[in-house]
């Protein structure tokens, strides 16, 4: 965490606590999840390469959806 910090504060100028870093990384963690999981994992969701879309129906999203509060999962 010493590098990341330091690192930042000469890209940025800001200095900003380990604690700040590591809450964005597990807040980064726990939104990578629930994409993962609502992309494939769980809901059968693919990408189509040939559209740059995802394949399925809206439907199953919004259903999965519904499931979450704020960034919270149900």
């Amino acid at each position: 965490w010493v590098g990341i910090t330091t690192k930042f504060k000469e890209l940025t100028g800001k200095v900003y606590e380990k604690t700040k870093f590591k809450n964005r990384f597990n807040n980064l963690i726990r939104e990578w999840r629930l994409w993962y999981k609502l992309f494939g994992k769980e809901t059968g969701l693919g990408w189509d390469n040939v559209k740059n879309t995802v394949k399925e129906m809206v439907a199953i999203f919004l259903n999965m959806v519904g499931h979450v509060v704020g960034n919270r999962m149900l």
